[in-house]
Order: C-alpha cells, then sequence, then structure tokens
C-alpha cells in the first residue's frame, strides 16, 4: 500500500522533500485552485508519474488505499478528464495508444 509519511526525496536517505501525504494535500489544492481559474477551459498537465497518482487521488476524491489498487501508470501515458463543478468523467486513463505502430 501507499505509506502516507513515506518521503518523496531526490537526495536518496535524506528526509528532505514531502511525504506522500504533503503529495497529495499539494495536489488537491492544486485541483482546487485549477477548476476556480480555469472553469470551462480546457487545461494539459505534464507531470511525473508519482504526482500523477495525486492527481488522480484529487480529481477522483480517491484514499491513499483506492490509489495504491490502481494499475501502474505507464511511461507517456494519456489520460483525460472532463470535470464541471464536482462531477468527473473519465474519457481515458493511462491509454497508451498513440504509441501502437500503424
Amino acid at each position: 500500500g501507499i505509506e502516507p509519511d513515506f518521503v518523496f526525496s531526490l537526495f536518496g536517505e535524506s528526509q528532505e522533500g514531502e511525504t506522500v501525504k504533503e503529495m497529495f494535500i499539494r495536489a488537491q489544492n492544486f485541483i482546487h485552485d485549477l477548476k476556480n481559474k480555469h472553469d470551462n477551459d480546457s487545461v494539459l498537465l505534464v507531470c511525473h508519474g508519482g504526482f500523477s497518482y495525486a492527481l488522480v487521488a484529487a480529481i477522483q476524491s480517491l484514499s491513499f488505499e483506492q490509489v495504491a489498487t490502481l494499475p501502474r501508470f505507464k511511461n507517456t501515458n494519456l489520460s483525460h478528464y472532463l470535470i464541471s463543478g464536482n462531477r468527473v468523467d473519465i474519457v481515458c486513463q493511462n491509454c497508451t495508444a498513440h504509441l501502437e505502430q500503424a
């Protein structure tokens, strides 16, 4: 499962960085601000894998336990959400069809 107190760090064993819980809170605040500032706008977000899980949690109101059950996000995946108020429609999530050769 996901440990809320685990520290993500670019410095190995250092305790400098943010905990998973802090990252999830940052994602929740980001999505809240995004909804307030860009209601009815199309917005492209580009991020790394760990933060994309936090964004999915914020968008879909998932708990740590629920996020831990999601399949691993693939490199260069695309996720498309339609958000209107508190309603979230998932158009696609963790899609890599764009990588398939014609």
